[in-house]
This record gives C-alpha cells, sequence and structure tokens, in this order.
C-alpha cells in the first residue's frame, strides 16, 4: 500500500465508507476475520489491513478518534494479542511495538522480531488491501 492509498483509506474509513466487501479475504469483512475475536477489531472500528498467514491472522484497526491498534491471533495455539499503539507507519505497512516483540505488517510479508533476531517471518496466503 503506498502513502497515498493508505492516506485515502484512513479518510475514506474515518468519513465512516468502507472498501468494496468483495475485495476482502472470503470470511473477513471491515473489521477484520468473521469467528477469530483475536482476529478482528473492537466493536465498530475498522481495519486498516487484514492478513492471514499458515500460522497467524493480523489485522491493523482503527477506532472512532484515528487511533490505531494491532489485533493479532495464533491460529496453531488460538492465542490472541492486542496491541493497542501502531507506533509506526511504513511507506506500504505498519510496524507495532509490544514489550516483547515488534510486528511488522507489511503487503509482502508479516514478520515479528525479538530484541535481537527475527523471531517468524511468515508469507501471507491473504492480504487486504489489495497491492
Amino acid at each position: 500500500m503506498t502513502g497515498s492509498t493508505g492516506a485515502l483509506l484512513a479518510a475514506a474509513l474515518s468519513l465512516g465508507l468502507a472498501p468494496a466487501a468483495a475485495a476482502y479475504p472470503p470470511d473477513a469483512d471491515g473489521h477484520g476475520f468473521v469467528g477469530y475475536p483475536g482476529g478482528r477489531c473492537a466493536g465498530a472500528d475498522n481495519a486498516l489491513a487484514i492478513g492471514r498467514t499458515a500460522q497467524s491472522l493480523a489485522v491493523i484497526c482503527q477506532d472512532s478518534s484515528g487511533a490505531t491498534y494491532y489485533m493479532g491471533y495464533g491460529l496453531e495455539n488460538g492465542l490472541p494479542i492486542r496491541v493497542d499503539k501502531v507506533l509506526r507507519y511504513l511507506s506500504d505497512g505498519y510496524s507495532v511495538n509490544n514489550i516483547d516483540a515488534q510486528y511488522t505488517v507489511t503487503p509482502q510479508m508479516f514478520e515479528v522480531d525479538g530484541a535481537h533476531s527475527v523471531l517468524s517471518r511468515e508469507q501471507w496466503i491473504e492480504y487486504w488491501p489489495p497491492y
């Protein structure tokens, strides 16, 4: 996602305009993955990015005040995680810092980094918005 595409998407979402549902992965909507509480934005919050790998679900969410947060779900272990602040916007994705890890969500990949090493680098099976 380019910077201008991300800005247009954020502006449309702030006005309550959701992108066409056909663009979402089959079991997702404008709030994330249906049936996976850890892979879904809270309440009426909108998804800015939605991705699935073989092991993980990742959703970047935005609330009505414009604040962004990360929702993740481990498909193998069933563990959800929420990180309340997306601290850095990349030119084509998002970087999220947690106490023990940094999550990077771009159209190309999902990566989890520890203090001194890459813990996981996963390729998307599905990613929205399309790139």
